[in-house]
C-alpha cells in the first residue's frame, strides 16, 4: 500500500485507539461463534477419554480451528479476512492491522506470551497507540485514504463467564511481559457499528443543510438574478460536459440517508 499523511475523511482526527475500536467492532459475531464451537467440541470430547491437561490444550486448540471454519462459512462480507490455513488469525482488508484469538489462562483477561519464536516475540512487541496528528495514511482497496495499522498486532482473548464468551482485544505492548498498550472489549451486536454509521449520517445532514442556507444567501443576495444558483450550476454543466449538479447531489444524498 502506498502510504502518506493524505486527509482521509472522518478518520483524520481519530488516534490509534479510536480506529482500533471502530475497526474491532466489525468483529461482533465471534462471540456467538466461539460459543456455537466450544458446545460442538465439547459434545465432541465428551465421548473421548482425556486427562484434565490434555483436555484443556486439546479443548483450546479444537475450538480455535473451529472458530476458523466457522468464520470462513458464514462472514465472506466481513472486512475481517483469515490469512492462515489452521487457526483463526485475521487482518482487517481497510487498515490491515493484525489479530489472532487465544483463550484466557486460568481465566485472567490479559495478554498472553507469545509462541516461542523470534516473529511472534517481535509481533508483540509494540510501541503505545499513536495520536490523531502521528496518524499514517494508506490507499485502501477502493481508492480512498484509510489509516495504515498495518503494523498493529493484536490478541482477542476471550473465557467463559455464567454460560456465555466473553471476548476482549489487547495491544501488546510487550507479550512476553504481559504488558497492554490499549484493550477494548469486543461487543457482540451490531449496535457500535449502526452507531457509527448513524453518526456519519448526521454529519452528511449538517453539510446538505449548510449547503441549503449558502444558496438561499445567494438567491436573497441577488433578488435581481432569474436564475437560482442551482440552474446557474446546472447551465454551467451543460457547457462543460460534467452531467453531476448540486441538486443531484443533495438528492442522492438525502437518498443515502434515508437508507
Amino acid at each position: 500500500m502506498d502510504c502518506s499523511q493524505s486527509f482521509c475523511g472522518r478518520y483524520d482526527k481519530m488516534g490509534e485507539k479510536e480506529v482500533i475500536k471502530e475497526r474491532i467492532a466489525w468483529l461482533y459475531p465471534l462471540a456467538s461463534i466461539i460459543e456455537d464451537a466450544a458446545a460442538e467440541v465439547d459434545a465432541e470430547m465428551s465421548r473421548e477419554k482425556y486427562n484434565d491437561v490434555q483436555k484443556r490444550n486439546t479443548r483450546s486448540v479444537r475450538i480455535n480451528m473451529r472458530v476458523r471454519e466457522k468464520w470462513k462459512a458464514s462472514q465472506a462480507d466481513n472486512p475481517w479476512v483469515l490469512i492462515d490455513a489452521s487457526y483463526f488469525h485475521l487482518r482487517d482488508r481497510v487498515t490491515g492491522m493484525y489479530v489472532e484469538l487465544h483463550p484466557a489462562l486460568w481465566g485472567k483477561m490479559s495478554v498472553v506470551k507469545p509462541a516461542n519464536t523470534e516473529a511472534s516475540c517481535i509481533r508483540f512487541r509494540q510501541s503505545a497507540c499513536r495520536s490523531a496528528d502521528e496518524m499514517q495514511f494508506c490507499i485502501g482497496d477502493d481508492g480512498t485514504m484509510v489509516p495504515d495499522l498495518s503494523g498493529v498486532s493484536g490478541q482477542l482473548i476471550w473465557k467463559e463467564e455464567d454460560g456465555e464468551v466473553v471476548v476482549w482485544f489487547f495491544k501488546p505492548l510487550d507479550g512476553e511481559k504481559h504488558l497492554s498498550a490499549f484493550d477494548c472489549p469486543v461487543l457482540r451486536d451490531r449496535d457500535s457499528i449502526e452507531g457509527m454509521r448513524f453518526e456519519r449520517a448526521q454529519e452528511n445532514q449538517f453539510m446538505l443543510d449548510e449547503l441549503q442556507e449558502n444558496i438561499d444567501e445567494d438567491i436573497a443576495s441577488h433578488p435581481e438574478s432569474e436564475e437560482n444558483p442551482i440552474d446557474e450550476a446546472r447551465s454551467v454543466s451543460k457547457e462543460t460536459g460534467d452531467s453531476s449538479t448540486p441538486d443531484d447531489n443533495v438528492d442522492r444524498n438525502r437518498e443515502n440517508k434515508k437508507e
